[in-house]
This record gives structure tokens, C-alpha cells and sequence, in this order.
């Protein structure tokens, strides 16, 4: 994904200094946009292929419910930003009501990566026992708690709403999912090989 400005973009009547002062966010704005499309809200498949990283917190986690495991315990995953922003997409995170496009920079956008995906990023999901109230999910995104989507605070939600509203992750079809895919592109290679060798027009 490229931001190409065009001879007569308006950046192009901005005086010298004040060009100076709005490349930084150009720059910013190019890098979300890059990453919007490759690893964000752009396309499906982008994101959906992160569901083996929330169906296995689930299954975690309903075992501990399901079995009143209250001792302390913790299960890390070590991922790139091209594993973690794909999953914070899925969970529906940084979604903008508005979709990115080249044509111009929402300033008050929510995909912001320079906050949510720079270098050393961590997500850490806490499951807490309530006594008598029951268990508690909340999500902490680089040391700071999040507002996951279908929680009403930053400070997560009970149990049964975090499964009302992320039980899709149980179904994933991973191996269907980019299996399905994968077929698609090796059956258009096969068709280019059959081409090639036999040279038809």
C-alpha cells in the first residue's frame, strides 16, 4: 500500500514550514494504512486466521471456570505485531466507523499503530475469581487495561458476557480457512503450468 500525492494535491499549496510540521503525520498515517490492508479491518481473511490465538484463550479459560481453578497461573505467547494486530482486529479493537482510505487523514481515527503496535507491544488477558460474584475477564493492552468491545469498561467484564461476546472463537476452522484459500491458488498455478507447457494462446 502506497500514499501517492498527486501534482495537484492540496499538500502541494501548503506553505514550506507547514509541510515541514504535516509529513510526520503523512508518514503515520501511511504506516496505519499499510497496516490497515495487511494486517487490520481491511480485509477478512487478514484477521480471521488470528482466531487460533482466541479459541485457545477460551478453551483456557473455560476449563478454569468449568473446574473453579483459582490458583495462579499463566500461559504466554510470544508473537510479532503481524500475530498480535491481526488478533486485536478479531477481537474488533481500533475499529474506525469509517474505513481508512488514501484520500484523506482522519485525525480523530482509532487505528492509530504508532499507540497500539510499535516495537515490544504485549497483550495480557487476566482471569480473576469473584468469590460469590463469580469469574472476571479483563485485558490489558502494554501495561494499560483496554475496553474490549461487549465490556462495559476498561476494567473487562463478568464471564458470561466476555463468552456472549467472544464465543465465536471456539469456531475456528483454521485449516479451513486458509485451506480453502490455498487450494484457490494452487489450482490457478496448475492452470499457468498447463499454459506454459503447452504453450496455448
Amino acid at each position: 500500500m502506497y500514499l501517492h500525492l498527486h501534482k495537484h494535491d492540496h499538500l502541494h499549496s501548503i506553505s514550506s514550514q507547514n509541510k515541514l510540521n504535516i509529513w510526520p503525520q503523512v508518514l503515520e498515517y501511511w504506516e496505519d494504512l499499510r497496516m490497515y490492508h495487511d494486517q487490520g479491518h481491511a480485509h477478512t481473511i487478514t484477521y480471521k486466521q488470528a482466531c487460533v490465538l482466541g479459541n485457545d484463550l477460551l478453551l483456557l479459560f473455560r476449563k478454569r471456570v468449568e473446574d473453579n481453578i483459582t490458583d495462579i497461573d499463566s500461559t504466554t505467547y510470544f508473537v510479532s505485531n503481524e500475530g498480535l494486530v491481526p488478533f486485536l482486529t478479531l477481537l474488533g479493537l481500533f475499529k474506525d466507523s469509517v474505513p481508512l482510505t488514501e484520500e484523506s487523514i482522519n485525525p480523530e481515527r482509532l487505528w492509530r499503530t504508532s499507540k497500539f503496535a510499535s516495537y515490544g507491544s504485549n497483550l495480557a488477558f487476566v482471569l480473576s475469581s469473584c468469590g460469590e460474584t463469580g469469574w472476571w475477564v479483563s485485558a490489558l493492552l502494554n501495561e494499560v487495561n483496554i475496553q474490549l468491545p461487549g465490556c462495559y469498561t476498561p476494567y473487562g467484564c463478568p464471564w458470561d458476557r466476555f463468552v456472549e461476546s467472544y464465543g465465536f472463537l471456539q469456531n475456528c476452522d483454521f485449516p479451513n480457512l486458509c485451506g480453502g484459500i490455498s487450494y484457490h491458488l494452487r489450482r490457478s498455478q496448475i492452470w499457468h503450468v498447463l499454459y506454459t507447457m503447452n504453450n496455448w494462446e
